[in-house]
């Protein structure tokens, strides 16, 4: 039996591309006719989707019939690797997730019926409202990072990678990026709800619940000084990242206690939003590098605790393990 499927990969077009092979499959577009063959709902619609000229991921294999189940599994854990590859490409912080579109199957070559997630089939005809391009060069390093990832297979060994992976996806949901389309009188809270959501996150995997094992530092001040362990190279600027990273949980305490005025939220939500979710990407990136390269798989917060010194009032860097980290966290190209 042969199992084909074409998921399409929302926001994602080809820059002077037709086709690519990537990992496991090949980015294609498909011609309209073919894909009204998987999917007649929209006879009409062949200016558009030529106009919008949406990209889909291709993959199929050769199987036995009772080998289907298994396979169609494998779809599913290729196309979250494939997601994130993509997400973690600089600056393609809202990618949404394909499952919010829509996927097709055949089997021996008979379309099965379309699976139609949340988006429906918006994205295909009528364009992306924001567009990530991907050339030769850039699908080459999101294939690299797809490589990287075969290394965690198992992703439920790495408990903090899972959660932080999770959030990270979730949160491309297009209802959390749409704000600049609202009007001055219409909710703002997606964009609140999806920095909070980052910040939790963060908070929960980078340092320890218990003050006396974070050596005595607030809250505030343990987000921004076990963060710009995972961002920071330059140890001689250690002090002031730290200090502005901090200033990032401060805008999340004041948002959850209430304490920014509408006009401070309006202004700052969208610029927070998106550093929050690039901070959640330079931690996935930090996690994989580390437990790839040998160190332990304990929780993150043990690692980066075990990378710290106390010297007076300051929390710093111990010098005498930061380089190996460092080396591991920032590698030369």
């Amino acid at each position: 039996m042969k199992l084909e499927c074409y998921i399409h990969l929302p926001a994602v077009q080809l820059e002077e591309l037709e086709q690519f092979k990537l990992c496991d499959g090949i980015l294609t577009h498909m011609p309209f006719d073919f894909w009204y063959r998987l999917d007649s709902t929209f006879f009409y619609a062949a200016k558009h989707y030529e106009r919008t000229r949406p990209v889909f991921y291709y993959m199929q294999v050769d199987c036995h019939e009772d080998e289907a189940d298994r396979w169609l599994q494998c779809f599913q854990i290729t196309l979250r690797d494939l997601h994130l590859s993509l997400l973690l490409q600089p600056g393609h912080y809202l990618l949404p997730h394909p499952l919010q579109s829509c996927r097709y199957y055949l089997r021996d070559g008979q379309p099965l019926r379309p699976l139609v997630g949340p988006m429906n089939r918006e994205w295909i005809i009528y364009g992306n409202p924001w567009s990530y391009y991907y050339d030769s060069a850039q699908l080459q390093l999101v294939a690299q990072v797809f490589d990287f990832l075969s290394d965690f297979s198992d992703l439920h060994q790495f408990p903090d990678l899972v959660s932080a992976i999770a959030v990270l996806q979730e949160t491309t949901a297009v209802e959390y990026a749409f704000e600049q389309r609202r009007g001055p009188d219409e909710s703002d809270l997606d964009y609140r709800s999806g920095f909070i959501r980052c910040m939790a996150l963060l908070e929960d995997i980078l340092f320890p619940k218990d003050r006396s094992q974070r050596f005595g530092l607030s809250l505030t001040k343990a987000f921004g000084t076990y963060l710009a362990l995972l961002v920071n190279l330059d140890l001689s600027q250690f002090t002031v990242v730290a200090e502005r990273l901090s200033y990032l949980y401060k805008v999340r305490s004041q948002l959850v206690h209430g304490e920014l005025n509408e006009d401070a939220v309006i202004e700052s939500k969208a610029t927070d939003f998106m550093f929050g979710r690039q901070m959640m990407s330079r931690a996935i990136q930090g996690m994989m590098r580390l437990y790839k390269s040998g160190y332990s798989r304990e929780p993150l917060k043990e690692i980066l605790s075990a990378c710290l010194v106390s010297r007076g009032k300051d929390v710093l860097p111990e010098p005498s393990c930061i380089a190996k980290f460092h080396s591991v966290l920032f590698p030369r190209s």
